[in-house]
């Protein structure tokens, strides 16, 4: 699988994070665009057209309530993808531009579907080309172990999958995935699970931990948050919140998802890149 490019970080700002312009010769260096609470800025040669605002739920992730804002330069339009999306792509942070990804190409009012079979072959974009990718009800279909064609070998397509994410984001974007898990009975009963999440998977693709790096895995990503949700039909996006209240909520669901009461993990993962 291909990583991502290096580059360069320039601050710019009281906080700041990468945006993507060229350099002489075409390779590609990356620019520092500021966030501000007063509102957006630009950094010189910067097109920055949209904030997203969340914060960590959990304290092994990113921090608290932190603001990014994700254009890239020369880009006025924010992109996002969504992987196995069928016949409606889904568009969680409301991106300007939406792109899918299915095991066959498809038309669709407002959104760009490519095929791809995402278990053996690459996601059929450039890398740092996304704001945002998301994955609803699709990871526990990509298997853990295959393979190689001439059966002599073995591969490992969930890795190769979660480093396709990683080197299709720009730098810090965002990785929004909502996923039936262990012990609920959904990761189980349909006989195309293959990939059975748990509330402690993200360790293997997240800082500090890494731990899929034994296997293959180049990407690096920081938790903004994992935790269990009730999925619902039509509710594409949880918004991030905080206070005792949602703190209760949220460890209400972690008691009942140990019966198997609530089924879905979320995940938010954030790109890093140098």
């Amino acid at each position: 699988m291909q990583r991502g490019v290096g580059a360069l970080g320039i601050a710019c700002g009281a906080f700041s994070r990468k945006v993507q312009t060229k350099r002489a010769g075409g390779s590609p260096l990356y620019l520092a665009a500021p966030c501000s609470d007063a509102g957006l800025r630009k950094c010189p040669g910067a097109l920055v057209s949209k904030k997203e605002e969340f914060g960590n739920d959990n304290s092994e992730g990113l921090g608290t309530q932190r603001q990014y804002t994700h254009s890239v330069v020369g880009q006025t339009m924010t992109r996002h993808l969504d992987l196995g999306c069928g016949a409606t792509p889904r568009n969680p942070y409301g991106r300007d531009e939406l792109f899918g990804v299915d095991l066959v190409a498809r038309e669709h009012a407002g959104a760009t579907v490519k095929g791809a079979n995402l278990s053996v072959q690459a996601i059929p974009f450039e890398s740092n080309s996304f704001d945002s990718v998301s994955a609803y009800d699709f990871l526990e279909h990509v298997p853990r172990v295959l393979p190689t064609p001439d059966g002599l070998g073995t591969r490992f397509p969930f890795i190769e999958l979660m480093n396709e994410v990683w080197r299709v984001l720009i730098p810090g974007g965002l990785f929004y995935a909502v996923t039936p898990a262990f012990p609920s009975k959904a990761a189980f009963q349909d006989p195309t699970h293959v990939n059975i999440i748990t509330e402690s998977t993200h360790v293997y693709f997240t800082q500090p931990q890494r731990m899929a790096a034994m296997y293959g895995f180049v990407g690096n990503f920081g938790l903004v948050r994992s935790h269990w949700i009730k999925s619902r039909a039509g509710v594409h996006f949880v918004p991030h919140q905080s206070g005792l209240g949602f703190r209760t909520q949220v460890a209400y669901r972690a008691w009942r998802a140990q019966s198997g009461s609530t089924s879905h993990l979320l995940w938010e993962f954030q790109a890093i890149k140098p």
